[in-house]
């Protein structure tokens, strides 16, 4: 895993690997959001509501991203 990876899964002293399932699923939402935020804040057009649809798809994919291989 990589030390910018790391720094994203660290949630104060525990490591998003130790979180329980809902705490997991907590942080990738709040990830989820944060992108979601800065995709209708930019210059391109960006439809929130089809954005918030697709926020469980997002949440799953990041779930699996931060996955320890």
């Amino acid at each position: 895993m990589s030390d910018a990876l790391k720094a994203i899964a660290a949630t104060g002293n525990l490591s998003y690997n130790n979180l329980s399932p809902d705490a997991k699923r907590g942080v990738a939402g709040a990830i989820a959001l944060e992108l979601i935020l800065g995709a209708v804040s930019s210059a391109k057009p960006h439809d929130l509501e089809n954005e918030l649809v697709r926020l469980p798809k997002y949440i799953d994919q990041i779930q699996e991203a931060l996955k320890t291989k």
